[in-house]
């Protein structure tokens, strides 16, 4: 199991504590070109277990990209701010990548930003690191490419799409994408009547995929609850619960952090080539403009 990553970015670095999970092997062994981390949001470990193989990995010199599901139209502004020093870095994302702080939907959270500070002091020391932010459309243009698909599907097509036109532009030995599972799913989704291609469905044009599925035993997640409520009145309704808030998990212990299922899964994990553990998960809180401070 991975260290949390509050230590600093440079002395996690220094010391030499990149490994790779367990697991890893079987992953590798499938010559995939796009590692993809289906997590649900809110929690601190997925960030950190694709900290630590991006970590690892480009350890090795091998060139690495990371996508992340942050808002596609800010991926200028992040390309720019990675270029930028170390001083001050997660200051300057925290205040100033339009997007970011103040989402309460457990993708821009603590973790997620803790990431994007190791994989830039990592990047500014030397490793070839690249990151792309590829949620929704980056442009009108590229939002009117794809506006005759039903929303949704349009929306996977968009997410695909940046993936793809990113990791072409150089040759990565590994593309790890971290997402939501619903989009991580590798065969048709249905919902509410709709019948769509999730995202890694479509990435599987660009090249070959591992897809798995985030599955833990329990903890705490930060996210947004729809309860009933009532007021003074006795009229009922529902209100949104955001905090860190208890989950129940997967009874089961696999026997390595990453593996790859024997047979098809049913049910939760159906669609996903394997599945990464963890034994307990933590709630991350959301990005502020002073969580830089």
């Amino acid at each position: 199991m991975i260290g949390p990553i509050l230590i600093a970015a440079s002395a996690l670095q220094a010391s030499g504590a990149c490994t790779l999970p367990t697991g890893w092997r079987a992953i590798e062994a499938e010559q995939p070109r796009f590692v993809i981390f289906g997590e649900t949001h809110g929690t601190r470990e997925s960030p950190e277990l694709v900290g630590q193989v991006a970590c690892a990995l480009s350890s090795r010199g091998k060139p690495v990209l990371v996508a992340v599901e942050l808002d596609a139209s800010s991926n200028a502004q992040l390309q720019q701010l990675w270029e930028t020093p170390v001083a001050g870095f997660r200051q300057r994302v925290a205040q100033e990548l339009r997007g970011f702080a103040g989402r309460l939907d457990g993708v821009g959270s603590e973790a997620m930003l803790d990431l994007i500070e190791w994989l830039h002091a990592l990047s500014r020391a030397g490793k070839k690191i690249d990151i792309v932010a590829f949620n929704g459309a980056r442009d009108t243009a590229q939002a009117q490419r794809w506006s005759s698909l039903p929303h949704q599907a349009g929306h996977e097509a968009e997410q695909a799409e940046n993936i793809a036109t990113a990791a072409a532009g150089k040759p990565h030995a590994a593309v790890l994408v971290l997402v939501g599972n619903a989009h991580a799913q590798e065969g048709p989704v249905e919902f509410s009547g709709l019948r769509y291609e999730p995202m890694a469905m479509r990435l599987a044009a660009s090249g070959p995929i591992v897809s798995l599925n985030e599955i833990y035993g329990s903890g705490t997640m930060w996210n947004c609850l729809m309860r009933r409520s009532s007021n003074d009145e006795g009229a009922t309704g529902m209100t949104s619960d955001c905090g860190n808030h208890e989950t129940g998990g997967d009874p089961s212990v696999p026997k390595t952090q990453l593996g790859l299922w024997a047979t098809r899964q049913e049910g939760w994990n159906a669609g996903y080539d394997g599945y990464y553990w963890f034994p307990v998960v933590h709630g991350s809180p959301p990005v502020t403009a002073a969580s830089g401070e």
